[in-house]
């Protein structure tokens, strides 16, 4: 039975799997989930149903993505191509499990084409970076986040690509502090996570408030002068005559 996007049915298949486990398991584990989830039942293949997309974007998107052939594309070394599969797979099925939404959608599920574009453009160009500066034997799936820099970052041409790889590196963090991925990218970040080392160096930037004199000043003598005139006026001339 496919379970499709609702949070209530997702909601159900997290009684019955922890979401830690997903950074570990097996293509068979993984297709099940995937399987469940209703993203399609061949493990290496995300395949997104057309009706889920919103109705002005259907037939723009592929709604079949080939893990291994993107990421061949985008230059990973064949050494590599099976570990860095299983990544993105795990990855894949982890952002469709729980929610990972940032700023105005934090703390909700990704929507359809924000989950497209971050298993398509975003997550392989992390892999893709890091593959090709790794060794050929050794590797486990979750090297390929944790090996980001600063540099890596700075390599990527497209400002509009740059962005979406620097908002993926937060989600990744995120995911790392709350114990659903084993590494956390070595770019530094704007996090709130347990490791996170406020800069406390120079001038403190936060606006400061604003020195003002006591509450219970004694009033200027020109102004007691000028006033008191006026309400012994209103006190014996005017008072009465209202009355």
């Amino acid at each position: 039975t496919t379970i499709g996007t609702s949070p209530t049915f997702r909601n159900a298949l997290l009684l019955d799997l922890r979401p830690d486990r997903v950074q570990s398991m097996s293509p068979e584990d993984l297709i099940f989930v995937q399987q469940k989830l209703g993203y399609g039942t061949e493990y290496g293949f995300w395949d997104t149903p057309e009706k889920w997309l919103p109705a002005g974007h259907r037939g723009r998107f592929k709604t079949r993505i080939d893990f291994r052939s993107r990421l061949r594309y985008l230059g990973v070394p064949a050494t590599h191509l099976e570990s860095a599969t299983l990544c993105l797979a795990r990855y894949a099925v982890l952002l469709a499990l729980v929610p990972t939404g940032q700023g105005p959608a934090n703390g909700r599920y990704l929507k359809q084409l924000t989950l497209w574009s971050c298993l398509y453009v975003a997550t392989p160009l992390i892999i893709a970076s890091t593959s090709k500066k790794m060794p050929e034997g050794g590797v486990t799936s979750s090297d390929y986040f944790g090996l980001y820099t600063k540099a890596d970052l700075n390599g990527i041409a497209q400002s509009d690509a740059r962005s979406g790889v620097l908002d993926e590196l937060k989600r990744i963090s995120t995911l790392f502090d709350r114990a659903l991925w084993p590494s956390r990218p070595a770019y530094p970040l704007d996090t709130t996570g347990p490791e996170h080392i406020p800069q406390v160096k120079g001038e403190d930037p936060r606006p400061q408030t604003e020195d003002r004199p006591g509450k219970h000043q004694p009033l200027p003598d020109d102004y007691i002068a000028d006033g008191g005139w006026r309400a012994l006026w209103v006190a014996k001339d005017l008072g009465p005559t209202l009355l």
